[in-house]
């Protein structure tokens, strides 16, 4: 089996049961399609351990502050890691070798790929109200 097949049920599962991660609607919010999606480019071009640090530090600036926090959490979950700083130490510890830090970044690479794919499964919820009309809308004559 596909390393990324491995983890997608495992993610939409974390993905359901994460309180807080599902809107009531069942949706999820935008934002962290966007930070799925560049974690896998930051691992590439910093690292893991630069990436979960910055991931796992919360942004006081914004309102959607938990998001890249719980980014983590999620990767880490399906890598057998019990907590966000129990990554991040095991990071630090991947970090002695060559082959162990690119075992890693494997691993959290195929991770957060199947996050993400996993996120796709769910809608997501764009903040938008359903009965607003588009563009196409707005510009067609009537």
């Amino acid at each position: 089996m596909n390393p990324i097949e491995k983890h997608l049920a495992e993610a939409r599962r974390l993905i359901q049961e994460r309180t807080g991660l599902l809107t009531q609607t069942g949706k999820i919010p935008a934002v962290y399609r966007g930070y799925v999606s560049s974690f896998g480019v930051d691992v590439r071009q910093s690292g893991v351990l630069p990436t979960l640090l910055l991931y796992k530090a919360t942004d006081a600036n914004t309102h959607e502050k938990e998001a890249r926090p719980l980014v983590v959490e999620l990767i880490g979950k399906l890598l057998d890691q019990p907590s966000p700083q129990a990554f991040v130490n095991h990071a630090f510890a991947c970090n002695d070798t060559p082959a162990r830090r690119n075992k890693l970044r494997r691993e959290v690479m195929n991770a957060a790929v199947a996050l993400k794919l996993a996120m796709r499964t769910f809608p997501f919820d764009d903040g938008r109200i359903d009965a607003a009309p588009t563009n196409a809308e707005l510009t067609s004559p009537a």
